[in-house]
């Protein structure tokens, strides 16, 4: 049987992965459409991206879709879709 220590040291580094994570799309994102955007705005599950954004926000990251794609990529973040 696990041990309470060993089971939130191992979701702690799965928190850390995942916060490291939103903080690297947020700033691919930000940094592509020229709007920040909080890194608590993005999802990230079974490669698909969700950013919680208004649909005007979602459009401009749609147009700019190849080049983040291409970038998260470069940055070992593998997206198949963004919502």
């Amino acid at each position: 049987m696990k041990s309470i220590e060993d089971i939130l040291s191992n979701n702690k580094k799965s928190y850390i992965q995942f916060s490291r994570t939103q903080y690297i799309c947020a700033n691919i994102l930000s940094k592509n459409i020229g709007i920040k955007i909080s890194a608590s705005a993005i999802q990230y599950n079974n490669n698909i991206l969700t950013v919680l954004t208004s649909p005007i926000i979602k459009t401009e990251i749609h147009i700019q879709e190849n080049i983040i794609l291409k970038e998260m990529k470069e940055n070992g973040i593998v997206v198949s879709t963004i919502f």
